[in-house]
């Protein structure tokens, strides 16, 4: 129970319930060692060893509206993540607070301001065993809607689920795909919470809020194509994790990526791009690009064009 006067009432009406057992059993005529005896056993060294392993500052509760996934930044988890952020990448934190939490729900995204330029700020991604938790039932999910499609292992700890979304982002450098530029990550709790840091895409609307013309398709479908050029599959593919900026489209939220990905998780990523698209314009448009037809040459597979008469996916 959160704390506040429903937690003192309800603790008062148990003591109060407690006392009048307890006198009732002595007044049948127990010994009053045994009552005594049992308060302690039944209730004085359990609340004891809840406060010892469960403080209020490592559990807080709340009830308040929201997802489950976001968690609170304020009080001692604020100072933890401002201390981390000093001592291990040396940014010097003004303040810290949710951003874009309608579009996530598997992390709690921040938007992190800097001390030393005030205009300037840094994307944070909170990750916590909460978040460990949520992506062993959302793969478990998708291996019973799909099967071998979707079959995976789910990560054994926290630290494995940033080190690779980390190393994702890297990963999409490298290959020439738009995304956020990565800065590293911070360690809150060993093996309970960490903060990956990347760079801040101001000025980036989502793809449905942005225009949507000749060259944002291009660019668009072009990202699809490195994607399937370098073996990558970025697999959740939506609106909220396609961001343009100067007419500039952003592949964000690489945690669900996989590299040598099978056809299907190709195909699919092209299919929702293409969808997206067609949401803001001219569906012929999107169809009439060059980057959806040319052939991949891969050296394991061929991924199947979506245009052509003889693929399977007609």
């Amino acid at each position: 129970m959160a704390p506040g006067r429903p937690r003192r009432l309800t603790l008062i009406a148990g003591g109060v319930l407690l006392t009048a057992v307890g006198a009732a059993r002595i007044y049948t005529g127990l010994d009053l060692s045994g009552v005594l005896t049992g308060a302690i056993i039944g209730v004085a060294i359990p609340l004891v060893l809840f406060r010892l392993l469960a403080p209020e500052r490592s559990f807080p509760i709340s009830y308040r509206r929201g997802k489950s996934a976001h968690l609170s930044v304020e009080g001692p988890r604020g100072e933890a993540i401002r201390r981390a952020l000093a001592d291990q990448l040396g940014i010097s934190v003004a303040g810290v607070e949710p951003f874009g939490t309608a579009g996530s729900g598997g992390s709690t995204p921040l938007r992190i301001q800097l001390t030393a330029q005030p205009q300037d700020a840094v994307f944070g991604k909170l990750y916590a065993l909460t978040h460990l938790r949520s992506d062993r039932w959302y793969k478990l999910g998708r291996t019973m809607l799909y099967g071998t499609l979707e079959d995976e292992k789910p990560f054994n700890s926290v630290r494995r689920l940033v080190e690779y979304e980390d190393y994702m982002l890297r990963l999409m450098a490298d290959v020439g795909v738009p995304s956020a530029v990565p800065y590293g990550f911070v360690e809150l709790t060993p093996e309970r919470e960490y903060l990956l840091v990347t760079e801040f895409l101001a000025r980036g609307k989502e793809i449905l809020d942005a225009e949507v013309g000749r060259g944002t398709i291009r660019d668009a479908l072009s990202i699809v194509r490195r994607l399937w050029n370098a073996g990558i599959a970025h697999r959740d593919v939506k609106p909220a994790n396609l961001l343009v900026r100067d007419g500039k489209v952003f592949l964000i939220d690489v945690a669900f990526c996989q590299v040598r990905p099978s056809p299907w998780r190709q195909v699919v990523d092209l299919a929702n791009m293409m969808l997206i698209l067609a949401l803001r314009t001219v569906w012929r448009r999107v169809t009439a690009d060059p980057n959806v037809c040319r052939p991949v040459a891969r050296p394991r597979a061929r991924v199947p064009c979506l245009c052509s008469s003889r693929s399977p996916w007609r």
